[in-house]
């Protein structure tokens, strides 16, 4: 389903870190709404992992998560954004990660992502 084809940035350079739990997300998500859904969707994805230069050339943040492979931009076709959202939450909350998940949706699709900042710091903070 989610490979590094089609992760990679897009102008070709190859750069394609993606972060290992965001993935399981995304893939736990599809194969929730796959569970009650009639049809067997599938993601397609808009931008994931982006070089300095793709992501300057989209008009992308300077500190874009899309820069370290922690975010994407995707839709599932024939599933409303706000079921795609539901699914991915419980798919987040599976992995007990749901407070470090920022979803965004807009007109067409939803951009998701894993604040691995926060939850490192988290994580510290819970060793102490």
């Amino acid at each position: 389903m989610l490979n590094r084809q089609n992760l990679m940035c897009r102008d070709g350079c190859g750069f394609a870190t993606f972060d290992f739990q965001l993935k399981d997300i995304l893939e736990y998500g599809i194969d929730l709404i796959n569970s009650v859904e009639p049809h067997n969707v599938s993601l397609s994805i808009h931008s994931a992992c982006r070089c300095p230069e793709q992501n300057e050339e989209v008009g992308g943040m300077s500190n874009s998560y899309h820069l370290e492979g922690l975010a994407i931009d995707f839709h599932i076709d024939i599933v409303p954004l706000v079921v795609v959202v539901y699914f991915m939450r419980l798919a987040a909350e599976y992995y007990e990660v749901s407070d470090f998940i920022d979803i965004v949706v807009k007109e067409d699709y939803m951009h998701m992502e894993f604040d691995k900042r926060r939850w490192l710091k988290k994580q510290q903070e819970d060793i102490k």
